[in-house]
């Protein structure tokens, strides 16, 4: 019986077979770690650039406020938006955008309607989806708001259960 004897060139070989089990398995992670896809964030984008000035300003006016916007998630039922005590239905308007980064036909807008109460109440069954679990995950709610003349935005992400 011949014994194996292990030479440079087997050394070379297996450090080749190595390394290139090293490399696809580099590919397939990053194949695998980026199957998820995120849709353009406007198709406008150039147009919402210039207007970004604006937003910074908005957010400016809305960190000098005493009083901050708040959101609770209330689960299987909707969002309530709690806006400052300055704020009513008579002297402010704006829109509320559900942002979905993963999937942007689940993105949703509403008009601004203050309760007497200082809140807005967002039902999940306005969504035209087939089921409510279709419409689970990230979502980044985004209020637009003006009141005499002065702008504001306020943005905070929530994770619909």
């Amino acid at each position: 019986m011949a014994k194996f004897s292990f030479t440079f060139a087997h050394g070379v070989v297996l450090a080749l077979i190595s390394f290139m089990l090293f490399i696809l398995t580099l590919i397939f992670y990053y194949a695998y770690s980026t199957r998820n896809s995120f849709d353009m964030v406007t198709e406008k984008y150039y147009e919402a650039e210039l207007k970004y000035q604006d937003v910074i300003d908005a957010k400016n006016n809305t960190y000098d406020l005493k009083e901050k916007p708040s959101i609770k998630v209330i689960e299987k039922e909707g969002l309530e938006i709690y806006f400052p005590r300055e704020f009513s239905t008579e002297n402010t308007t704006g829109t509320i955008v559900l942002y979905r980064p993963s999937a942007d036909e689940l993105d949703r807008k509403f008009t601004l309607d203050i309760s007497n109460n200082n809140k807005m109440f967002i039902v999940f069954k306005q969504f035209k989806t087939k089921t409510l679990d279709d419409n689970k995950g990230i979502y980044i709610v985004k209020i637009n708001w003006k009141k005499e003349n002065k702008n504001y935005y306020w943005e905070q992400q929530i994770k619909w259960k």
